[in-house]
């Protein structure tokens, strides 16, 4: 009985350049922490904690206008809120 294995190299890995820090947006105290957690955390050379901090910037939501939740109605919310708007 033969035993035949096959062995293949696997195709390249891209690298890309790491992403910039992320900017704060001015005002908000939620990104303000994050960037002294970032700080903080880059000082201490933990930089898996200051990437954590990035992604809290990046994906924290920054509403431009004030919304309200829309209550689904008995039409499923096609005309409005309950108060008709």
């Amino acid at each position: 009985m033969s035993t035949n294995t096959f062995t293949t190299q696997s195709g390249p890995v891209t690298l890309y350049l790491p992403l910039e820090p992320p900017v704060a947006v001015a005002g908000c105290e939620v990104c303000a922490a994050m960037v002294v957690r970032r700080r903080e955390a880059r000082d201490k050379g933990d930089l898996s904690a200051a990437t954590d901090a990035d992604v809290e910037i990046r994906c924290h939501p920054h509403r431009t206008r004030v919304e309200r939740p829309r209550s689904l109605g008995v039409d499923g919310g096609r005309h409005g809120g309950e108060d008709g708007d």
